[in-house]
């Protein structure tokens, strides 16, 4: 489903939170995206221990501000953009 990251809710058992957020590269160029890497990780982190979160990123610094603890990940080109698409289990 499609719907706002703070509007998540996970149904018991294991799962994925598989997302890619704005870079601020083309989509929120200019804007401080922190409060809404910020979000993504609290509610990643409300959706309980058997779920995985993986998160595609051009900026590491946005990867941080969701609190979670990535892995180093996989470096790759999306649209021409150089990313890094990372893992992470919440605790």
């Amino acid at each position: 489903s499609v719907r706002a990251v703070s509007d998540a809710s996970a149904p018991p058992g294991p799962g994925w939170l598989v997302t890619n957020p704005p870079y601020g590269v083309r989509v929120s160029q200019g804007r401080d995206l922190r409060a809404l890497y910020a979000r993504l990780g609290s509610v990643a982190r409300g959706l309980g221990p058997d779920w995985t979160v993986a998160l595609a990123s051009a900026s590491p610094a946005l990867a941080r501000a969701t609190g979670l603890p990535f892995d180093p990940g996989l470096s790759t080109l999306n649209g021409g953009l150089s990313i890094r698409f990372v893992v992470a289990r919440p605790r």
